[in-house]
């Protein structure tokens, strides 16, 4: 396939480039701990797992090593801010501590499971996205928290509390999952925030990326899970059901899927990069975990290619991926305009090379390195 050995290039120069200047960081935003770092280093650290390039693991300990303090201080985080975009950078530690056996990447973990141990809740157990979005659960939220929670619950052999995360899957399944088995971006228990509906507390649409991040949650957090036990399975159950739900929307040319999931003939909806990487990321990683069939995985690369096809470009020397949604949340206030309407997820910033869509696509080729 095409493109492959760009993509190869491009997180080489990653991995040579000055930590404390990420080439991802295009639009030079204030360093701090994020998501957005977290599933960059996240997506080396799965190319690492099968390449094990040295380079790859000392890029990511010297650029951790700016925030995590030998206290185990994380700078530019705060466990009370609440935020569960915030948990996901922390996923990395573990595997820093297996490569180091450094003790503050301990102390750090443990530090960001205080967070989790007082992070409110909705009153059916779910953790809200933000202490500022009274009672809301995102779509994307279980896939910042989750696979740390698993992670941490492996760990220190604190298994019992696999059944907190169960339950949260559970209830997201229940509160936000449609008739058409596609979950919906946003759901209000209070049903009181302008884009919720009066009735079920849900938001209107079916946004792509939120979609993918979950699937994705569902494979990253079974992938801590003993194998093929009840809880395991659970995961599988769930993922195969919303896996299959995306699948009927897929676009026949292109085999990507599209920004608002079932709208493809609404003005301005387009082919979608992020998500569409997402769900061939998890429909690989489900297959060779045992969640998925076998026959999954031709679907997966089959998506991936449609990726390496039509969405990515090398240009004097440079990799361009094409069609990434800027950002698409849901907003406090009607003024916002990110009111969950078709009209504004299509009408967001599409950019090139964010990491919000190279992320995933260095996500899906690490899955897709392991099958040669």
């Amino acid at each position: 396939m095409k493109h492959l050995e760009h993509i190869q290039l491009y997180y080489k120069e990653i991995i040579t480039s000055n930590p404390k200047e990420p080439i991802w960081n295009e639009g030079k935003l204030n360093p701090n701990w994020n998501y957005i770092d977290g599933c960059m280093l996240t997506a080396l650290l799965f190319i690492y797992d099968v390449t094990k390039e040295k380079e790859i693991i000392n890029y990511v300990i010297a650029f951790t090593d700016q925030y995590v303090l030998k206290d185990g201080t994380i700078k530019g985080y705060d466990p009370k801010n609440y935020s569960a975009d915030d948990v996901s950078e922390s996923r990395i530690l573990f595997d820093l501590y297996e490569y180091t056996k450094d003790d503050k990447y301990l102390l750090a973990i443990k530090q960001t499971k205080t967070q989790l141990n007082s992070h409110p809740r909705t009153q059916t157990g779910i953790f809200w996205h933000n202490k500022n979005f009274l009672n809301q659960v995102w779509l994307d939220g279980l896939y910042m928290t989750h696979p740390f929670y698993a992670r941490y619950n492996r760990l220190y052999q604190e298994l019992d509390k696999n059944n907190d995360i169960i339950h949260q899957f559970s209830e997201v399944r229940r509160f936000l999952k449609a008739k058409n088995n596609l979950y919906y971006h946003g759901y209000d228990e209070s049903k009181v925030v302008f884009w919720s509906d009066k009735e079920t507390g849900l938001s209107s649409n079916f946004w792509l990326r939120s979609i993918g991040w979950h699937v994705a949650a569902l494979v990253d957090t079974a992938s801590y899970f003993e194998k093929k036990s009840d809880d395991f399975n659970l995961l599988g159950v769930y993922l195969k059901e919303l896996i299959d739900a995306v699948l009927v929307y897929k676009d026949n040319k292109t085999n990507l899927f599209y920004q608002v999931v079932d709208k493809k003939d609404s003005v301005g909806n387009y082919l979608e990069t992020s998500g569409s990487a997402l769900i061939s990321y998890s429909i690989l990683k489900g297959v060779r975990l045992g969640l998925l069939d076998n026959a999954y995985e031709k679907i997966g690369i089959s998506i991936f290619k449609g990726l390496l096809d039509y969405k990515i470009d090398f240009i004097n020397h440079k990799l361009i991926v094409k069609d990434i949604c800027l950002t698409a949340s849901l907003g406090t206030t009607k003024s916002s305009n990110k009111d969950g309407s078709v009209e504004s997820y299509v009408n967001e910033p599409i950019v090139e090379n964010n990491p919000k869509g190279i992320a995933p696509l260095l996500m899906v080729y690490s899955e897709y390195l392991r099958l040669k």
